[in-house]
Protein backbone atom coordinates (compact mmCIF):
# COMPACT_ATOMS: atom_id res chain seq x y z
CA UNK A 1 0.00 0.00 0.00
CA UNK A 2 1.14 3.52 -0.80
CA UNK A 3 0.45 6.69 1.15
CA UNK A 4 -0.70 9.28 -1.39
CA UNK A 5 -1.48 12.96 -0.91
CA UNK A 6 -3.83 15.08 -2.99
CA UNK A 7 -6.13 18.07 -3.28
CA UNK A 8 -9.61 17.39 -4.63
CA UNK A 9 -11.08 20.87 -3.99
CA UNK A 10 -9.30 23.73 -5.73
CA UNK A 11 -10.09 26.66 -8.04
CA UNK A 12 -8.46 28.83 -10.70
CA UNK A 13 -9.44 31.50 -13.24
CA UNK A 14 -12.07 29.28 -14.87
CA UNK A 15 -14.65 30.38 -12.33
CA UNK A 16 -14.10 32.64 -9.30
CA UNK A 17 -10.34 32.45 -9.08
CA UNK A 18 -6.95 33.30 -10.48
CA UNK A 19 -4.21 31.46 -12.34
CA UNK A 20 -4.55 29.42 -15.51
CA UNK A 21 -5.78 25.85 -15.76
CA UNK A 22 -2.43 24.69 -17.12
CA UNK A 23 -0.51 26.41 -14.32
CA UNK A 24 -2.71 24.70 -11.73
CA UNK A 25 -1.86 21.29 -13.14
CA UNK A 26 1.86 22.03 -13.26
CA UNK A 27 1.81 23.15 -9.62
CA UNK A 28 -0.18 20.07 -8.61
CA UNK A 29 2.25 17.74 -10.40
CA UNK A 30 5.19 19.35 -8.61
CA UNK A 31 4.17 18.24 -5.12
CA UNK A 32 0.95 16.17 -5.11
CA UNK A 33 0.07 12.60 -6.04
CA UNK A 34 -3.52 13.31 -7.15
CA UNK A 35 -5.57 16.38 -7.99
CA UNK A 36 -9.07 17.53 -8.96
CA UNK A 37 -9.88 21.00 -10.27
CA UNK A 38 -13.39 21.82 -9.03
CA UNK A 39 -14.81 24.83 -10.90
CA UNK A 40 -17.93 26.53 -9.56
CA UNK A 41 -20.37 25.07 -12.08
CA UNK A 42 -23.92 25.70 -10.83
CA UNK A 43 -25.79 27.59 -8.12
CA UNK A 44 -29.02 25.61 -8.23
CA UNK A 45 -31.25 27.98 -6.26
CA UNK A 46 -29.14 31.11 -6.64
CA UNK A 47 -27.70 33.20 -9.44
CA UNK A 48 -26.70 30.40 -11.82
CA UNK A 49 -29.37 27.67 -12.08
CA UNK A 50 -28.27 27.04 -15.69
CA UNK A 51 -24.60 27.06 -14.77
CA UNK A 52 -21.86 29.67 -14.89
CA UNK A 53 -21.01 30.66 -18.49
CA UNK A 54 -17.24 30.51 -18.02
CA UNK A 55 -17.42 26.86 -16.98
CA UNK A 56 -20.05 25.91 -19.55
CA UNK A 57 -17.91 27.43 -22.30
CA UNK A 58 -14.67 25.81 -21.11
CA UNK A 59 -15.89 22.38 -20.01
CA UNK A 60 -14.31 20.66 -23.00
CA UNK A 61 -10.93 22.19 -22.13
CA UNK A 62 -11.39 21.14 -18.50
CA UNK A 63 -12.18 17.58 -19.61
CA UNK A 64 -9.17 17.51 -21.90
CA UNK A 65 -6.80 18.80 -19.23
CA UNK A 66 -7.83 16.06 -16.80
CA UNK A 67 -7.27 13.48 -19.52
CA UNK A 68 -3.96 14.88 -20.78
CA UNK A 69 -2.29 15.23 -17.38
CA UNK A 70 -3.28 11.79 -16.09
CA UNK A 71 -0.14 9.64 -15.74
CA UNK A 72 -1.05 6.31 -14.06
CA UNK A 73 1.34 5.36 -11.24
CA UNK A 74 2.84 8.87 -11.27
CA UNK A 75 0.05 11.46 -11.09
CA UNK A 76 -3.70 10.94 -10.91
CA UNK A 77 -6.21 13.49 -12.12
CA UNK A 78 -9.95 13.60 -11.55
CA UNK A 79 -12.53 15.49 -13.57
CA UNK A 80 -14.71 17.40 -11.10
CA UNK A 81 -16.98 20.38 -10.49
CA UNK A 82 -18.70 22.18 -7.63
CA UNK A 83 -22.46 22.38 -7.08
CA UNK A 84 -23.97 25.07 -4.83
CA UNK A 85 -27.28 25.49 -3.07
CA UNK A 86 -28.55 27.78 -0.33
CA UNK A 87 -30.75 24.98 0.97
CA UNK A 88 -28.52 21.91 0.60
CA UNK A 89 -25.07 23.45 0.95
CA UNK A 90 -21.99 22.95 -1.20
CA UNK A 91 -20.87 19.71 -2.82
CA UNK A 92 -17.96 18.91 -5.09
CA UNK A 93 -18.56 16.13 -7.59
CA UNK A 94 -15.53 13.97 -8.43
CA UNK A 95 -15.66 11.59 -11.40
CA UNK A 96 -13.60 8.43 -11.72
CA UNK A 97 -13.83 8.71 -15.51
CA UNK A 98 -12.81 11.64 -17.67
CA UNK A 99 -14.73 13.21 -20.57
CA UNK A 100 -17.96 13.13 -18.55
CA UNK A 101 -20.66 15.83 -18.91
CA UNK A 102 -21.56 18.65 -16.56
CA UNK A 103 -24.68 17.48 -14.74
CA UNK A 104 -26.90 20.25 -13.41
CA UNK A 105 -29.66 19.56 -10.89
CA UNK A 106 -32.28 21.68 -9.08
CA UNK A 107 -31.88 19.82 -5.78
CA UNK A 108 -29.51 17.53 -3.90
CA UNK A 109 -31.89 14.61 -4.42
CA UNK A 110 -31.87 15.22 -8.17
CA UNK A 111 -28.07 15.49 -8.19
CA UNK A 112 -27.81 12.19 -6.34
CA UNK A 113 -30.19 10.50 -8.75
CA UNK A 114 -28.10 11.62 -11.73
CA UNK A 115 -24.84 10.40 -10.24
CA UNK A 116 -26.11 6.97 -9.30
CA UNK A 117 -25.47 6.09 -12.94
CA UNK A 118 -21.96 7.61 -12.92
CA UNK A 119 -18.76 6.43 -11.28
CA UNK A 120 -18.48 9.50 -9.07
CA UNK A 121 -18.64 10.72 -5.49
CA UNK A 122 -20.37 13.78 -4.02
CA UNK A 123 -18.31 15.41 -1.27
CA UNK A 124 -20.11 17.93 0.99
CA UNK A 125 -17.85 20.76 2.16
CA UNK A 126 -18.12 23.82 4.43
CA UNK A 127 -20.29 21.51 6.50
CA UNK A 128 -20.08 23.56 9.73
CA UNK A 129 -21.75 26.58 8.17
CA UNK A 130 -25.47 26.95 8.82
CA UNK A 131 -26.15 25.92 5.20
CA UNK A 132 -23.68 23.09 5.63
CA UNK A 133 -24.89 19.51 5.40
CA UNK A 134 -28.16 17.68 5.97
CA UNK A 135 -26.79 14.50 7.48
CA UNK A 136 -30.04 12.62 6.97
CA UNK A 137 -30.11 13.49 3.25
CA UNK A 138 -26.70 12.02 2.46
CA UNK A 139 -26.51 8.94 0.27
CA UNK A 140 -23.72 6.88 1.83
CA UNK A 141 -22.87 5.16 -1.45
CA UNK A 142 -22.39 8.51 -3.19
CA UNK A 143 -21.00 10.45 -0.21
CA UNK A 144 -18.70 8.14 1.76
CA UNK A 145 -16.67 11.17 2.90
CA UNK A 146 -17.17 14.81 3.89
CA UNK A 147 -14.62 17.61 3.83
CA UNK A 148 -13.70 18.82 7.31
CA UNK A 149 -10.91 21.30 6.62
CA UNK A 150 -10.04 23.94 4.01
CA UNK A 151 -8.98 27.58 3.81
CA UNK A 152 -12.40 28.37 5.30
CA UNK A 153 -11.39 26.66 8.54
CA UNK A 154 -12.20 23.45 10.38
CA UNK A 155 -15.63 21.80 10.38
CA UNK A 156 -14.51 19.09 12.79
CA UNK A 157 -16.23 20.60 15.83
CA UNK A 158 -17.83 23.76 17.09
CA UNK A 159 -15.44 26.22 18.71
CA UNK A 160 -12.28 24.53 17.45
CA UNK A 161 -8.82 26.06 17.15
CA UNK A 162 -9.39 27.09 13.53
CA UNK A 163 -13.09 28.06 13.26
CA UNK A 164 -14.91 28.59 9.97
CA UNK A 165 -13.99 32.24 9.55
CA UNK A 166 -12.03 32.15 6.29
CA UNK A 167 -14.95 33.43 4.22
CA UNK A 168 -18.43 34.88 4.64
CA UNK A 169 -20.29 31.58 4.68
CA UNK A 170 -22.76 32.61 7.32
CA UNK A 171 -23.08 31.52 10.95
CA UNK A 172 -21.93 28.13 12.10
CA UNK A 173 -23.90 25.34 13.70
CA UNK A 174 -22.62 22.54 15.95
CA UNK A 175 -25.27 20.23 14.47
CA UNK A 176 -23.57 20.27 11.09
CA UNK A 177 -19.99 19.68 12.27
CA UNK A 178 -18.25 16.34 11.85
CA UNK A 179 -18.57 15.68 15.57
CA UNK A 180 -22.25 16.56 15.36
CA UNK A 181 -22.77 14.03 12.59
CA UNK A 182 -20.86 11.33 14.46
CA UNK A 183 -22.93 11.99 17.58
CA UNK A 184 -26.07 11.35 15.52
CA UNK A 185 -24.71 7.95 14.54
CA UNK A 186 -23.48 8.77 11.03
CA UNK A 187 -20.27 7.05 9.93
CA UNK A 188 -18.29 8.67 7.13
CA UNK A 189 -14.69 9.26 6.18
CA UNK A 190 -13.06 12.67 6.18
CA UNK A 191 -11.15 14.65 3.58
CA UNK A 192 -9.48 18.05 3.50
CA UNK A 193 -8.94 20.28 0.49
CA UNK A 194 -7.48 23.72 0.07
CA UNK A 195 -10.48 25.36 -1.64
CA UNK A 196 -7.73 27.75 -2.72
CA UNK A 197 -8.92 30.29 -5.33
CA UNK A 198 -5.46 31.34 -6.50
CA UNK A 199 -4.87 28.37 -8.76
CA UNK A 200 -2.44 26.79 -6.29
CA UNK A 201 -3.41 23.19 -5.47
CA UNK A 202 -1.99 21.91 -2.21
CA UNK A 203 -1.20 25.40 -0.88
CA UNK A 204 0.55 25.23 2.48
CA UNK A 205 -1.64 24.96 5.57
CA UNK A 206 -4.99 24.82 3.75
CA UNK A 207 -5.73 21.10 3.78
CA UNK A 208 -4.86 17.91 1.91
CA UNK A 209 -6.45 14.49 1.54
CA UNK A 210 -4.37 11.39 2.28
CA UNK A 211 -5.20 7.86 1.16
CA UNK A 212 -3.64 4.43 1.43
CA UNK A 213 -3.91 2.95 -2.06
CA UNK A 214 -2.43 -0.03 -3.87
CA UNK A 215 -1.42 2.11 -6.84
CA UNK A 216 -1.62 5.74 -7.88
CA UNK A 217 -4.42 5.32 -10.40
CA UNK A 218 -7.94 6.68 -10.58
CA UNK A 219 -9.54 3.41 -9.67
CA UNK A 220 -7.31 2.73 -6.69
CA UNK A 221 -7.41 6.29 -5.32
CA UNK A 222 -11.18 6.48 -5.68
CA UNK A 223 -11.56 3.09 -3.99
CA UNK A 224 -9.34 4.30 -1.14
CA UNK A 225 -11.44 7.43 -0.67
Amino acid sequence: MKLLWGDIHNHNELGYGQGSLGRSYEIAKSHLDFYAFTPHAQHADGNAPEGYPIVNENWEAIQQAASTHYAPSLFTTFLAYEWHSRKWGHVHVVYQDDMRPLHFAPSLEALQEIHRSERSILVPHHIAYNQGVDWDALDRDLSPVVEVYSEHGSSERDGGLHPMLGHSGGPGSARYTAQGGLAMGHRVGFTAGTDNHDGFPGAYGLGLTAVWAEENTRGHVMEAI
